[in-house]
């Protein structure tokens, strides 16, 4: 497993649990804003000018998930090994939720029509929102277009809130940290 880093204590747990780190990420590359798929390409093209060509899947995990199944992460690959025409496959939460977005002119827009139509939440049409931190697998293809999912996609369904705590601040440290106690506390 390839782990890519610009901090020396991180590269250190990584290479104590036999992850191969032959190199430091450039600083630019871990900023908070810095989108994932540079972070990718740079990771495929430093190893493969060590190593070689890497095999035609990667399995991506961001570090700023709370939690993930090993389960999801292995679909995904299986995914990719037995359906050539899937070019990647992702976790993704369900959610029953309305959304909005602000149009351009400053009105508040439904994302689709049918939003406006209430009901239980049990009998909505669930959205799928991409988790791709929590699991995902995609050709080598992808990554060398500077790409982190394709147009051939396909989604692991996860009803899983505690996936979805994504780590950017002290409260979203302190929900992971309260999932975890939770998950300890009944042994899971």
């Amino acid at each position: 497993m390839l782990v890519t880093t610009d901090d020396e204590a991180i590269r250190a747990a990584a290479e104590a649990a036999g992850a191969w780190t032959p190199f430091m990420r450039d600083p630019g590359l871990a900023e908070d804003l810095t989108p994932t798929e540079p972070v990718l390409k740079d990771a495929l093209e430093r190893a493969e000018a060590i190593d070689g060509p890497f095999r035609d899947r990667r399995v991506p995990a961001a570090d700023r998930q709370s939690s993930r199944d090993p389960e999801w992460i292995a679909r995904a690959v299986n995914i990719l090994k037995t359906r050539p025409e899937i070019d990647c496959a992702f976790a993704a939460n369900k959610t029953h939720k309305n959304f909005w977005y602000k149009a351009e002119d400053g009105s508040w827009k439904r994302v689709f029509d049918w939003m406006a139509v209430y009901g239980p939440r049990q009998t909505c049409t669930p959205l799928f929102r991409e988790d791709t931190g929590i699991a995902s697998a995609l050709r080598a293809d992808l990554i060398r277009q500077g790409r982190r999912t394709g147009d051939h996609a396909e989604i692991i369904e996860v009803d899983d809130t505690a996936s979805g705590i994504d780590i950017h601040d002290a409260f979203d440290f302190y929900l992971a940290e309260k999932a975890l106690e939770w998950f300890r506390e009944r042994g899971e």
